[in-house]
């Protein structure tokens, strides 16, 4: 097998690659507008950071990424995916040292397999049909690189659960709409959105301190995409969404958040049921999200019928 970097004329075969081998490591199929977008069009995509695995045909691929406007600065580089058709450890191991020795090169002192890669690869929810997440949010503990990386010296720095709510005939629960009223009584509501009425939306994601956050939502208050909005009188207090049916039924939504001051309260809890409504009379088939093991919020997900469908470790090794 020989290790080389990857070069345009190369992305013809590595659609054949993909859809052959990728499947066993996690990932989804991909078509080529699919793989286009996700991969190779992707702004952080950088070809002095993807080789492929050859020997008279393409047998292998992988990337990473790096950047001063990612989480972590440019010293944390993110491997994207290794996949191989090569039934042995060699060609995982090649290009697994090809990436390390890349970002090493990039200037990178750490490279890290979590949730922040700029590269999002979907992966086939199991048990379903055909459903997909849109981020790999780790390395899936039962697939085949875990144990491979872990030997080759990368730490285990947290676990990530992957849930999932078929949509259904979601409603929201009596004891919710009950807590929903007792809040209005306190002159707290739930409702879309409206720049026209709502106020103190920047000052909100500046409070919660997202970035992400604050880029998405407030992109969505300027182009009218909807979310709900956490109200104390008029001002915003929380959000959650954007309501967005992706294409392929998944109800996407980048967080939930709700400013200090007004935690305690159940708005997180009330936020997150409205939000399943909201998605699933927008046409979504069903939700998907990624948190924490140990994070508390796993619970509000598995009152409102989500399930553990995958876990995934977060992991790092220095460079």
């Amino acid at each position: 097998m020989k290790l080389r970097p990857f070069e345009e004329q190369d992305v013809p075969a590595l659609y054949t690659l993909w859809n052959r081998a990728a499947p066993a490591w996690g990932y989804a199929p991909m078509t080529p507008a699919q793989m286009d977008r996700a991969i190779f069009r992707n702004p952080h995509f950088d070809p002095s950071l993807a080789l492929v695995l050859e020997d008279g045909s393409l047998h292998g691929f992988g990337c990473a990424a790096f950047g001063d406007d990612l989480p972590g600065g440019a010293q944390r580089g993110y491997l994207s995916c290794v996949v191989t058709d090569d039934a042995t450890d060699a060609g995982f191991d090649l290009l697994l040292d090809g990436l390390e020795q890349a970002l090493a090169a990039a200037g990178c002192t750490m490279a890290d397999v979590l949730f922040f890669n700029p590269i999002h690869l979907p992966w086939i929810i199991p048990g379903t049909p055909g459903h997909t997440h849109n981020n790999v949010p780790g390395c899936w503990v039962d697939g085949p690189a875990y144990g491979r990386m872990r030997a080759r010296g990368y730490d285990e720095r947290a676990r990530e659960c992957a849930m999932y709510l078929k949509l259904g005939d979601f409603r929201l629960p009596a004891a919710l709409q009950e807590k929903q009223n007792a809040l209005a009584e306190q002159n707290y509501w739930i409702q879309l959105y409206d720049p026209a009425v709502h106020t103190d939306l920047e000052g909100l994601l500046k409070t919660l301190g997202n970035s992400e956050w604050e880029r998405e939502i407030s992109a969505c208050a300027a182009d009218g995409t909807p979310f709900l909005a956490a109200l104390c009188g008029r001002s915003v207090v929380g959000f959650a969404g954007p309501v967005y049916p992706e294409p392929g039924g998944r109800g996407y939504f980048t967080g939930i958040g709700v400013a200090p001051a007004h935690e305690g309260r159940g708005l997180g809890t009330l936020l997150f049921y409205r939000l399943c409504e909201a998605e699933q009379a927008a046409g979504a088939q069903y939700m998907s999200l990624f948190t924490g093991e140990k994070n508390p919020a796993r619970h509000i997900y598995q009152r409102a019928g989500f399930e553990v469908v995958r876990t995934f470790g977060i992991l790092r090794k220095a460079l």
